[in-house]
């Protein structure tokens, strides 16, 4: 049986879940941004809010129609973080000011064509599409630019997933190989540093 004191509990949290979505979509009241980057227009918000829904970019919003919108379209296993990125910002967009990529975009951009440098895969980050984006920015659409900042959000978090997931394997003091876990784990060089050759040879 549940006691009264739960109860009025649960009454209280109702009620308060209640008034705080009646804050929050009321006019001109706005959720308590959680981010501290530097604020942004919130004009695309509804933009924003529907493409991370989708958990797809439609390509004709952002790359020529030949081009597919990302070398991996479905962000599925991304879509919690990336929605929760874009909620404590309250759906501001976060790579572009007046057109044109910001800085950190600018940077990531680069880190994305530098990518092979740390055994990782350019392409897997739209590496050779975000020029042609960049100067699609130009016309300024609202489509046109929350495409672009949703791709970038989706990018960013793969890349730095990826980086985590990064793994140099070490044996007698010199490097055997380096790359994405499970490339790592099936490499012969590994197998046979760790367990023989003859493993390593029974395994291809």
């Amino acid at each position: 049986m549940v006691s009264k004191q739960m109860m009025r509990v649960s009454l209280r949290t109702v009620a308060a879940v209640c008034v705080l979505t009646l804050l929050v979509t009321a006019d001109g009241c706005r959720r308590h941004r959680k981010t501290k980057s530097a604020p942004n227009t919130t004009e695309y918000a509804d933009n924003l809010q529907k493409l991370v829904a989708k958990k797809l970019i439609p390509k004709e919003m952002l790359d020529a129609k030949e081009n597919a919108n990302l070398r991996w379209p479905n962000f599925s296993d991304y879509q919690p973080i990336v929605a929760k990125f874009y909620d404590d910002r309250n759906y501001e967009i976060a790579w572009t000011r007046d057109g044109a990529p910001t800085a950190s975009a600018t940077g990531f951009i680069k880190a994305f064509q530098d990518a092979g440098a740390k055994g990782l895969i350019p392409e897997d980050y739209d590496a050779p599409r975000w020029a042609e984006r960049v100067q699609k920015l130009s016309d300024k659409s609202a489509d046109t630019i929350s495409a672009f900042d949703v791709a970038m959000t989706v990018n960013v978090m793969r890349f730095i997933s990826d980086l985590c997931d990064h793994v140099l394997v070490m044996a007698k003091g010199r490097e055997v190989a380096q790359g994405k876990r499970q490339e790592v784990l099936r490499n012969s060089a590994v197998i046979a540093a760790y367990l023989g050759k003859r493993y390593a040879q029974a395994q291809h």
